[in-house]
């Protein structure tokens, strides 16, 4: 009933750190839509439209577990009775336990009175694959729309955030900065490239909105 994805954890980890950057330039102009994309540590968190998610990553045992809720999903009708680990049950002892740790940790919501985590569709990955224990249509249909973006190769990723917030070339490149300084480590935006954004757009009303999700991406900006 499984499908494979040959993809490394750090491979979608750079793609979730290439749509943060992507989504903290668009967010510049568009400080309301700040909420559809997050860090927290190694948690990216993510709404898209009716579905939202957190991909947790162990980045020195090179996994990573995966969970989403479709709001519109049928499954969200088995809760509260219905337990999300369930959804993790094929995956190894330590998916489980970053899954339970960690991803469903950011889904709680209330039904019926109880107050758990409610999902309705995960994946993990580890050893250079992802598995999504759904198969790929019921991936797509329960939550997994948006984490089948983060799959793809950067090429098409940045293809795709270009037309999603139409994005100028100036955009594009500072993006760009963005994610290659913390894909090589880099804590500090320089100074330099923060005049020239201020340049480009000024005091836009989304520039404090912006810099709160480059904090949640672990950068500072230099002063």
């Amino acid at each position: 009933m499984g499908n494979t994805i040959l993809m490394s954890a750090e491979q979608v980890y750079d793609n979730c750190l290439l749509s943060a950057a992507a989504h903290a330039v668009f967010v510049l102009k568009h400080p309301i839509a700040a909420y559809e994309q997050s860090w927290d540590g190694d948690n990216y968190s993510f709404v898209y439209g009716t579905t939202r998610g957190t991909i947790s990553f162990d980045r020195p045992r090179g996994i990573l577990a995966g969970a989403a809720r479709e709001d519109e999903s049928q499954r969200r009708a088995l809760y509260p009775q219905f337990n999300a680990m369930e959804l993790f049950e094929e995956g190894p002892a330590m998916i489980v336990s970053l899954a339970e740790q960690e991803a469903t940790q950011y889904l709680f919501d209330e039904i019926g009175g109880v107050e758990k985590p409610v999902v309705t569709t995960a994946f993990w990955g580890m050893n250079g694959e992802l598995f999504l224990p759904d198969g790929r249509v019921e991936f797509l249909k329960n939550g997994g729309e948006f984490p089948s973006k983060l799959f793809s190769s950067p090429e098409t990723l940045w293809k795709y955030w270009r037309e999603q917030y139409a994005l100028s070339a100036d955009e594009l490149a500072l993006a760009d900065y963005i994610y290659e300084s913390r894909r090589a480590g880099k804590r500090t935006l320089s100074k330099k490239e923060m005049d020239r954004i201020c340049k480009i757009w000024g005091k836009e009303p989304g520039y404090q909105a912006y810099l709160e999700s480059l904090a949640e991406m672990g950068l500072s900006v230099e002063r």
